[in-house]
């Protein structure tokens, strides 16, 4: 709260908003500043006294953009609330009452505009009686605290509330130059371990023996869990939902923070779903998985963790490369052609290709999909010359083509050792980073999860679908917890419904496309991926969407510097 009047005679809400937009451009990391406007309370003769509190409040408005840094444009919104509305008695006085029915207004570059609700009517009326509302206050700040600060409304508010759709583009940086919001000192380094399962519903590994019910949480211990010391701070995991009961989605966040609006997979009915993700660990030593609808059960593989920087010989950092293939059986890129068959391991080189050195390499990032398997099945990665874990990163169904991101240690003679579990089929592997000790990586900042874009409703991006042979630009630098500068992200990408089957490509903003894939969605379906990407000069990440229109969605849930 803004309380102090300017000197000078000046009418105080004006100063107010002029010490608003001042405490913006300081960047203090402020979210919410509020500024009261008195003199509304007039139960009679408000004719003569509105006109000039209305003047006052253009003023007011008019001295806060006009304050405003250009930079900081397209990350503020101005909304106004009031007590006051209407009842019939106050009619008599021609004044306002402590009624209903007020006119807000809600202004800024992301703000969609329009006329939200209806004009309430007085007749009828009794002498006591209030005007009819046509829009509920909670849907109003619900609407705010959604489309504007990142989500939690139904945290706040309860659920039952309407979306009204205030916005068409989520908070972004304005002007010719983004605002320059600045990285924490210090990272952490990433520790690669042979995968382990820390969590099995089905079994009753990390203490629960049932499968998660809609609207549920189940709070894992990861630090101190498997081969996950209590000092570490995030985690690489693979997250699998297996077999629910009807469509929904599962979202993992760091227990304790605020339930994000985003996502992690999409499960299907009947079907086996995994997706990686980066993720802080919160309270306890541990993270939250929330399951929407349907019950499905739910497993959790360790694939490597982060620490703050030691100086151990066992750490170091990410170097993303731009996306490189380097396996494909079909045809014959990386090992013999031909299909893959189940039950038989083989070894793939990954150090000195796609940009990976020869030396110094603690881990792989790579992308792996199943491509037409026979019968269903999954598929795992492990260091060669290791045992194989009991552990699975791409689950496959018959004739689809499913991709799974997976961080996989580096074995024996700078290979992986990868295996297919039933039937037979093509494999694809492109490499997207590395995890090593060469001095030139970068370390991870965990993130609450964050949306940076939502086609479906306008956020961060235009309100229409990709179409075939389109791009689409994210805006990652400077949003959702991310600063300017860092070299990578951890982005969630999930399509949504798409016309056709189709593949997309994500690349660093200002590079050439590679013939490589993130994501293999079915046409009519909803799928998600994590893509670890490099980061344009320019702050983005570009992704290609190959055939038919469809919806993206993007969350943020780390970054690298």
């Amino acid at each position: 709260m803004i309380p102090a009047e300017r000197p000078g005679g000046e009418v105080e809400i004006v100063g107010k908003l002029e010490v608003a937009a001042r405490l913006i451009n300081a960047n203090l990391g402020l979210r919410v500043i509020t500024a009261g406007f008195g003199d509304f309370d007039s139960h009679a003769g408000q004719p003569q006294q509105h006109p000039a509190r209305m003047v006052e409040l253009n003023d007011a408005i008019g001295r806060f953009f006009s304050t405003l840094d250009e930079r900081w444009a397209g990350r503020v919104t101005l909304m106004t609330f009031s007590e006051f509305g209407r009842t019939s008695h106050a009619n008599d006085g021609q004044g306002t009452d402590h009624g209903s029915s007020a006119p807000q207004f809600v202004m800024g570059a992301g703000v969609r505009g329009g006329f939200y609700g209806q004009r309430p009517s007085l007749a009828g009326l009794r002498r006591w009686e209030r005007m009819p509302t046509h829009v509920d206050f909670r849907d109003y700040f619900g609407s705010v605290i959604d489309g504007w600060l990142g989500g939690g409304a139904s945290d706040v508010l309860g659920g039952g509330r309407e979306d009204l759709g205030l916005f068409r583009a989520a908070p972004s940086a304005g002007g010719s130059t983004p605002p320059v919001v600045v990285a924490p000192p210090d990272g952490l380094d990433f520790v690669a371990v042979t995968p382990e399962r820390i969590f099995d519903s089905r079994y009753g590994l990390g203490g629960r023996t049932r499968r998660l019910g809609p609207g549920q949480r189940v709070d894992v211990q990861v630090a101190g869990a498997g081969p996950v010391p209590a000092t570490a701070e995030a985690v690489a995991v693979n997250v699998t939902a297996v077999h629910p009961a009807g469509d929904t989605h599962i979202t993992v966040y760091p227990t304790g923070q605020p339930f994000p609006s985003s996502s992690t997979l999409n499960p299907r009915p009947g079907i086996v779903t995994p997706n990686a993700t980066l993720v802080g660990i919160g309270d306890r030593g541990r993270i939250t998985i929330y399951n929407n609808a349907s019950n499905p059960d739910v497993l959790v593989d360790v694939m490597g963790y982060f620490a703050p920087a030691t100086g151990a010989a066992a750490s170091s950092q990410m170097v993303a490369l731009e996306p490189k293939r380097l396996l494909d059986t079909r045809y014959g890129g990386g090992a013999p052609r031909g299909r893959v068959r189940a039950q038989r391991p083989f070894s793939l080189q990954v150090t000195g290709r796609g940009g990976v050195p020869r030396r110094g390499v603690d881990a792989v990032v790579v992308n792996m999909v199943a491509v037409s398997p026979s019968t269903e099945g999954w598929v795992v990665g492990w260091p060669t010359g290791e045992t194989m874990p009991v552990v699975s990163n791409v689950q496959y169904q018959p004739g689809r083509t499913v991709a799974t991101l997976a961080v996989v240690t580096v074995g024996e003679g700078g290979e992986i050792d990868l295996m297919a579990s039933a039937g037979d089929l093509e494999m694809v592997v492109d490499v997207m980073g590395y995890f090593g000790t060469g001095g030139d990586g970068a370390r991870l900042h965990p993130i609450a999860p964050a949306r940076l874009v939502d086609t479906r409703d306008g956020t961060g991006a235009p309100r229409r679908r990709v179409g075939p042979g389109r791009e689409l630009t994210v805006d990652v630098a400077g949003r959702g917890g991310v600063p300017s500068g860092v070299s990578a992200a951890a982005l969630n990408v999930t399509a949504v419904l798409p016309t056709e089957e189709t593949y997309l490509t994500a690349f660093a903003g200002g590079s050439p496309r590679e013939t490589t894939s993130n994501l293999n969605p079915d046409a009519g379906k909803v799928s998600a991926n994590l893509v670890i990407s490099k980061v344009g000069p320019d702050g983005t990440v570009r992704i290609y969407n190959n055939r038919g229109h469809l919806d993206l969605v993007v969350d943020v849930t780390a970054y690298f510097t």
